[in-house]
């Protein structure tokens, strides 16, 4: 009985998908590493948001705010231009 051996020669060329598909891999594995970054900022904001709330609710001292408000003044004989300046700075 004799063996014999086949030599199968495959009518596609598989480099270049198994290049393809390294640097599809690669490109998901750096996005990954992305998402992990971005994930520890926003916890980072998340974590700063709340402590800054917490700080807004204990800024009275003996029912006086602790911290200087700022204050715009305007003077205005008419009370139309007057009107429209503040609705300008509010918006």
């Amino acid at each position: 009985m004799s063996l014999h051996t086949w030599s199968v020669q495959p009518s596609v060329n598989f480099a270049p998908l198994i290049e393809e598909i390294k640097l599809v891999q690669d490109a998901l594995k750096k996005e990954r590493d992305d998402l992990i970054l971005l994930d520890g900022e926003l916890d980072k904001i998340i974590t700063r948001g709340q402590r800054l709330q917490g700080k807004s609710h204990n800024n009275f001292v003996n029912n006086e705010w602790e911290e200087p408000i700022a204050v715009l003044v305007f003077a205005c004989n008419r009370a139309d231009a007057l009107t429209q300046h503040v609705k300008k700075l509010i918006a």
